[in-house]
């Protein structure tokens, strides 16, 4: 879990760096945060899932694994057509929540026995998790209709 927090917490920074006066955004960049952001959250919850094949994490691993190959696809087919998605902030904002519902899951597997408050507040935040993961694949879905259209 900790390792988590810090690797999202570095990733947060570096865009705040890049995006600030001494950085500099640049286009292979934008191509790969977005990719490695995946790549973490994904690996992260099939580690979570083989681990402890809890029946809320698994269900919350494949909505996030489905949305993110669906706005892979569609970004990728914009990219070949010449169109640019950029990230949304729904999209930020998705990344936030599902950092923190897995730091969530990770408290929740190791604690035994969990309070109500606890599982309540871990259950809320997978919820909105999920909420934002699929809102905010609808936005890029949209964008790139309209786009196209």
């Amino acid at each position: 879990m900790v390792i988590f927090a810090v690797v999202i917490f570095t990733d947060k920074v570096d865009g705040w760096v890049s995006r600030s006066k001494w950085g500099r955004v640049t286009r292979l960049g934008t191509i790969l945060d977005p990719i490695v952001d995946k790549i973490i959250v994904i690996v992260t919850l099939i580690a979570q899932v083989i681990a402890t094949m809890n029946p809320i994490i698994i269900i919350h691993t494949i909505v996030i694994l489905i949305r993110e190959i669906l706005v892979a696809y569609y970004v990728a087919n914009a990219r070949t057509r010449g169109v640019e998605i950029g990230v949304t902030r729904q999209g930020k904002l998705k990344m936030v929540a599902q950092s923190v519902a897995i730091i969530l899951q990770f408290i929740l597997v190791a604690s035994t026995p969990i309070p109500a408050w606890l599982l309540f507040a871990v259950y809320a935040v997978i919820i909105a998790s999920i909420i934002l993961t699929w809102t905010s694949g609808l936005e890029y879905l949209l964008d790139y209709e309209l786009r196209e259209s």
